[in-house]
């Protein structure tokens, strides 16, 4: 009897090798279809978190400054959103919640238009319809638009005001 259940557990071990060496086989053969077919899941689930990353937008925020005289200020709904002091040729402007510096100014005459440009960020504000003056030492105008540019990123702002006592006399 002992020899009996020997000789079927022999057999059994064989039997088992034989067959697991076919599915070893298959398993290659699972194996080989399934690396082909992982790259393209990979660039799929690539695809899928790309298109998925959310841009965040630009965000302007107000600045606790007023109209000065040398100083150009940008306001929407009465609130200073950038300005620029040309005697001191300094202005700033915040965006999601950072400060940046404007440095140089430019305005074409031409156009009525102002160019503002710092470390990282660039203005437009083009046509500005400019209101009567009464005798004063500043201008006042009135943009439709004007174009943010922070890096490659765009903020258009509409019905922005502007005081320009930038030709204040002493």
């Amino acid at each position: 009897m002992r020899h009996l259940l020997l000789a079927i557990g022999i057999t059994g071990f064989l039997f088992s090798c034989g067959k697991g060496n076919h599915s070893e086989k298959e398993s290659e053969i699972n194996k080989d279809s399934i690396q082909q077919e992982t790259p393209v899941n990979k660039i799929d689930s690539m695809e899928i978190k790309n298109s998925t990353t959310k841009k965040i937008p630009l965000v302007l925020e107000t600045q606790p400054v007023s109209g000065n005289i040398y100083q150009i200020t940008f306001f929407q709904k009465n609130k200073t959103i950038f300005y620029y002091n040309t005697k001191t040729e300094k202005g700033n402007i915040a965006l999601n919640g950072n400060q940046y510096r404007i440095n140089k100014y430019l305005f074409d005459s031409k156009t009525d238009s102002y160019h503002f440009f710092g470390n990282e960020v660039t203005i437009h504000a083009s046509h500005c319809k400019y209101k009567e003056n009464e005798g004063e030492d500043c201008g006042y105008g009135k943009f439709q638009t004007i174009e943010i540019i922070l890096g490659k990123d765009t903020l258009k702002e509409k019905n922005i005001d502007m005081q320009d006592c930038s030709q204040y006399a002493d």
